[in-house]
């Protein structure tokens, strides 16, 4: 990719069946939710470490102050993944259809859960903490395992399908 490149923009690489690894250049600063929808081999991100926007840890995508998840790659093999403390949102779309991963673990940090950010994983239960008061639409959408979702007191708002095919 160029180094000139500031923005990839919705299905950009869509549909890439055999992207295993994606280099994000320095001077990227906006990704779209669907930028690498249904890359089902990519394994990791890799951020130039001059990038002002994102970074990376265990090959996951996030801005570079830690407060928001950004994507997980579909392919990337975990039983379990602990959201580091300090995230604030996951993204929408950021673990959609990351199948491999069957138990999350959330922080108390968290505040806000996107747009379709679970949907289609295998996960057979969730807590959500008690700092959550925004899910998105369709946040659990065809999520066919799930059989218990905790949801914390002070929850305020959830959409439209959040639950829609579980």
């Amino acid at each position: 990719m160029s180094s000139e490149v500031s923005s990839i923009e919705s299905f950009a690489f869509g549909s890439c069946k055999n992207l295993r690894k994606f280099y994000i250049g320095a001077k990227v600063s906006s990704i779209d939710k669907l930028a690498f929808y249904n890359c089902q081999s990519l394994q990791e991100f890799e951020v130039d470490e001059n990038s002002s926007s994102f970074t990376t840890q265990s090959g996951i995508l996030y801005t570079k102050d830690m407060q928001e998840l950004v994507k997980c790659p579909m392919a990337l093999y975990a039983e379990e993944y602990i959201v580091p403390d300090g995230i604030k949102v996951i993204r929408a779309e950021a673990f959609a259809t990351c199948t491999n991963i069957k138990r999350f673990y959330l922080p108390e940090t968290l505040t806000t859960i996107g747009e379709c950010a679970f949907e289609n994983c295998e996960m057979a239960s969730i807590r959500l903490p008690q700092t959550v008061t925004s899910i998105g639409e369709s946040a659990f959408n065809r999520c066919d395992n799930l059989e218990s979702l905790v949801l914390p007191e002070g929850t305020n708002k959830i959409q439209d399908m959040t639950l829609h095919g579980c």
